[in-house]
């Protein structure tokens, strides 16, 4: 996966990975981009992508239930939820959006790269701010319980 060797991608590195990856044989038969096509990017990281977007959101939903008249804490919830559903959205699109590119034979234009690398970087940011904001929402409760006497 790009995002994992080199964060911040472009086009030219798209397509230098395309170049090794269809090169590179495996043991299946098949090469390590026909691999990384199916089954890495189609399906295990969308189901995944898909499986921890909604864990995560039915998490935040049922930390509001439980939250319900609590406005104050309520907004670190509601804020999570909502990087929750981004991450989901863009990690879904970013599997996407490479499995288009790496399945054509065409180079990847400066564009195309860009947008993949905008959707990588777009997942990050949102789940990084989701875990932020759990740890927000901690630190908030023990703040809120020791202000109550707890």
């Amino acid at each position: 996966m790009p995002e994992r060797v080199k964060p911040y991608y472009d086009a030219a590195y798209l397509n230098k990975f395309i170049s090794i990856a269809e090169n590179q044989g495996t043991t299946l038969g098949k090469s390590a981009l026909e691999l990384h096509i199916r089954p890495t990017l189609l399906w295990i990281d969308i189901w995944f992508a898909v499986f921890y977007a909604l864990f995560l959101a039915f998490f935040w939903l049922g930390i509001l239930r439980l939250l319900a008249g609590h406005h104050v804490l309520e907004l670190v919830p509601k804020f999570c939820l909502t990087t929750a559903i981004v991450y989901g959205t863009a990690d879904v699109a970013e599997d996407l959006w490479l499995v288009r590119l790496f399945s054509r034979r065409a180079k990847i234009t400066k564009p195309e790269g860009a947008l993949a690398c905008l959707l990588t970087e777009t997942k990050l940011l949102a789940i990084s701010l989701t875990l932020v904001g759990g740890l927000l929402f901690l630190a908030l409760g023990k703040i809120f319980a020791k202000a109550r006497g707890g």
